[in-house]
C-alpha cells in the first residue's frame, strides 16, 4: 500500500472522528458553564484569604479610622457626663470646661458631617478597590465557556486534560495578576484618598487632644478651689485622659507598622495552584469520553507502515554489509598484490646477491632488501586480522541481519505516532522523525568497529607501506640511478612502483601525485621541508617525497609529503 493510499484511508477515519471530538468538547464547555458560580466562590474565598493574611496595608488600614472614631466616641461620653453632672463648680472652672466643651462639640459635628452613619470609609474604599479586581477575575471566568480552542487529539483523556489545563492556566493567570494588582493598589497610600484624608484628620485630632490634655486640663486642676472639686474634675475628664493614653500608643504602633510595611509581595502561589487545579479536575472527573471504535484499525495501519519502513532500513543495512564484504575482498586483493610486488623486488635482489656484494653501493641495496622484507612480513601479519573479518565477522553480521528480518516487533511508541498523525497527517514527516538506531544497533556494534579496523589496515598498514616504499625510491634508489651496473635493478623497481600505482587505481584509490611548480594545498599536501629555491615561487612544490592517496569520491586518505619553496 502506497503512502498516498495510507494517508487517504487515515484521513477518512480522522474526519469521522472529528464529530465525536467536537461533541465531547461541547460537553466539557457546558459542564464548565454549569459550575461557573462554584468556581467564582472558590476563587473569591482564596482571593480574600490573601487580602486578609498577606502582609500589606489591607491588614490594618481600617485602624486609622477606628482610632479616630474611638476619640470621637470618648468626646461624646465626656459631653454626656457634663450634661449629667449635678456638682456646682466655681466660675473659673465652668469657664474652662465651657471652652473644652465647645472644641469637642465642634469636632463631633465635623465627624458627624463626614461619617454620619459611622461606617468606616476606609473599609468602604478597600472594599471598592478589591471589588474592581474580583470583577476582572469573574469576567475572565465568564469568558471560559467561550473558549475557541481546537484540539487535534481524539483520545478522550488527552482532550479532557488539555482542556482542563487551559482552563486552569486562564483561571490562575487572571487570579494571580489581579491579586497582585489589588494588593499593590491597597498598598498605594498616595492614591488612596480615604486613607490619606483620615490619616491627616487623625493627626490633627491628636494635636487637639494633646493640647487639651497638656494645657487645658492642667489649667483646670490649678483653678479648683478644693480637693473635692479637683476629684470631681478628674472623674469628669477621665474619658478624655484615657482615650489620649490609649490612642497615642495605638497611633504610634500603627505608624510603625505602616513605616515597616514590606510591599514586595513575595506571594507563594503554590498552594493556590494546587487547590485551583484540584477544583477544576474535580468538576470534569465524571465527564467521560466514549473511546473511538476505529482506533485499533488506525494503529494496525500505522504498525504495517512502520514494519515496512523497518524492513527497508534492514535492507539498507544488508546492502552496507555486502559493500563491507566487497571492501574486505578489495583490501585483501590490494594487500596481496602489494605484498607480491615487494616480494618480486626481494627475489630480484636475492637472485643477484653475489653480483651486488662487491659493489660500492651494496649497503644501499642491502638496506632496500631488508626494508622490503620487513614490509612483506608486516603486511602478512596484519592480513590475519582482515582474514578474520572476512571469515568470521561477516558471518556474524549476516546472522544479525537475518534475525532482524524475522523480528516483527515495533521499536516505537505507536500511541505517540498516532497522536502526531492526528495533528499533522504527513507520513513523510513521521518517517523523518523515526529513529531506527535501536533496530540496527546490534549490527552496528559488530560492523562499525570492523569498519574502523579495515580503514586502519588500509591507511596505517597498506598505504603506509606503499608510502614509505616511495621514500625508499626517493632516498635510496635515487643514489643508484647513475650506476650503469644497476640499471636493471633500478628499472625493475620503477616498474614495480608503476604496478603498485595501477593496483591502487583499480581498487578505488587515486594517487595524489603533485608535480614540481604545483601550488601547495594543505588539504592534499604535507610539507616535510621548506627551502629557498630561486627557480620556484613561494608556496610552489619543489619535489615530492611520498605520494598521497584519496578515494575515488575525493576524500583524502593520506596527504602527499613534499618539499616546498619558501
Amino acid at each position: 500500500m502506497s503512502k498516498s493510499t495510507i494517508e487517504m484511508e487515515l484521513k477518512k477515519i480522522f474526519i469521522e472522528q472529528s464529530n465525536l471530538k467536537q461533541d465531547y468538547i461541547s460537553t466539557l464547555k457546558k459542564n464548565l458553564f454549569f459550575n461557573n458560580k462554584n468556581i467564582k466562590r472558590f476563587v473569591l474565598s482564596s482571593f480574600m484569604k490573601h487580602i486578609s493574611e498577606s502582609e500589606s496595608l489591607a491588614l490594618f488600614d481600617e485602624e486609622i479610622f477606628n482610632i479616630y472614631k474611638m476619640i470621637i466616641d470618648r468626646y461624646i461620653l465626656f459631653l454626656d457626663n457634663i450634661r449629667k453632672n449635678k456638682y456646682k463648680f466655681n466660675d473659673e472652672v465652668l469657664k474652662n470646661l465651657s471652652g473644652i466643651t465647645s472644641v469637642l462639640e465642634s469636632q463631633i459635628r465635623f465627624f458627624s458631617d463626614k461619617c454620619g452613619a459611622n461606617i468606616n470609609p476606609i473599609y468602604t474604599e478597600k472594599k471598592n478597590i478589591t471589588a474592581i479586581y474580583i470583577d476582572k477575575i469573574y469576567k475572565s471566568i465568564d469568558e471560559l465557556s467561550n473558549l475557541d480552542i481546537i484540539y487535534t487529539d481524539i483520545d478522550g483523556i488527552m482532550i479532557r486534560e488539555n482542556f482542563i489545563n487551559k482552563v486552569i492556566e486562564l483561571i490562575t493567570t487572571a487570579y494571580k495578576q489581579n491579586l497582585i494588582s489589588c494588593l499593590n493598589a491597597l498598598n498605594d497610600k498616595e492614591n488612596r484618598e480615604e486613607i490619606s484624608y483620615f490619616n491627616d484628620v487623625l493627626e490633627e485630632e491628636r494635636e487637639i487632644l494633646s493640647s487639651i490634655i497638656k494645657l487645658q486640663i492642667v489649667a483646670l486642676e490649678k483653678i479648683c478651689k478644693n480637693e473635692e472639686e479637683k476629684l470631681k474634675i478628674d472623674k469628669l475628664l477621665e474619658p478624655i485622659v484615657e482615650v489620649y493614653q490609649q490612642t497615642s500608643k495605638s497611633f504610634d504602633e500603627l505608624n510603625n507598622k505602616i513605616k515597616n510595611l514590606n510591599i514586595s509581595l513575595n506571594i507563594d502561589f503554590k498552594a493556590d495552584d494546587i487547590k485551583i487545579r484540584d477544583m477544576v479536575f474535580d468538576i470534569f472527573k465524571n465527564v467521560e469520553f466514549i473511546e473511538n471504535r476505529d482506533k485499533d484499525k488506525i494503529l494496525d495501519i500505522i504498525k504495517k507502515y512502520i514494519l515496512k519502513l523497518k524492513d527497508k532500513k534492514v535492507a539498507q543495512e544488508e546492502d552496507k554489509v555486502k559493500v563491507f564484504r566487497e571492501d574486505i575482498e578489495n583490501a585483501l586483493n590490494l594487500a596481496d598484490e602489494t605484498k607480491k610486488s615487494f616480494e618480486c623486488i626481494v627475489s630480484f635482489i636475492n637472485d643477484k646477491k653475489e653480483d651486488y656484494k662487491d659493489l660500492e653501493n651494496s649497503n644501499i641495496i642491502d638496506g632496500i632488501y631488508e626494508s622490503l622484507v620487513i614490509k612483506v612480513d608486516n603486511i602478512q601479519e596484519k592480513l590475519k586480522d582482515i582474514d578474520d573479518l572476512k571469515n568470521n565477522t561477516y558471518v556474524k553480521l549476516a546472522e544479525k541481519i537475518n534475525d532482524l528480518k524475522k523480528d516483527k516487533s515495533i521499536p516505537f511508541d505507536l500511541e505517540n505516532i498516532y497522536q502526531m498523525l492526528k495533528e499533522n497527517l504527513d507520513l513523510e514527516e513521521i518517517e523523518k522523525n523515526l529513529d531506527f538506531d535501536t533496530v540496527i544497533k546490534e549490527v552496528e556494534k559488530i560492523y562499525i568497529p570492523c569498519l574502523k579496523k579495515l580503514d586502519d589496515f588500509i591507511k596505517n598498514t597498506l598505504l603506509f607501506e606503499i608510502s614509505t616504499f616511495q621514500e625508499i625510491i626517493y632516498y635510496s634508489v635515487i643514489r643508484l640511478r647513475d650506476k650503469s651496473e644497476l640499471k636493471n635493478l633500478v628499472g625493475f623497481i620503477d616498474n614495480i612502483n608503476l604496478e603498485i600505482e595501477k593496483n591502487l587505481i583499480e581498487n578505488g584509490i587515486e594517487v595524489i601525485k603533485p608535480k614540481p611548480h604545483d601550488k601547495f594545498s594543505a588539504k592534499e599536501h604535507e610539507v616535510l621541508l621548506a627551502e629557498k629555491n630561486e627557480e620556484f615561487l613561494k608556496g610552489e612544490i619543489i619535489k615530492v617525497i611520498n605520494y598521497g592517496f584519496k578515494s575515488k569520491e575525493g576524500s583524502v586518505i593520506k596527504r602527499a609529503t613534499v618539499i616546498a619553496a619558501k
